[in-house]
């Protein structure tokens, strides 16, 4: 999962920070997700 989202971001260069962001915003989201279940 995490090699994936990576993977994506590096395909996108052009938009890396705003890829960067959404990273981190959706492994935040992941680890609440992971947590609570």
């Amino acid at each position: 999962m995490m090699l994936y989202l990576r993977g994506e971001i590096q395909m996108k260069q052009d938009h890396f920070e705003i890829d960067s962001l959404d990273y981190e915003i959706n492994s935040q989201e992941l680890n609440i997700k992971y947590t609570a279940g």
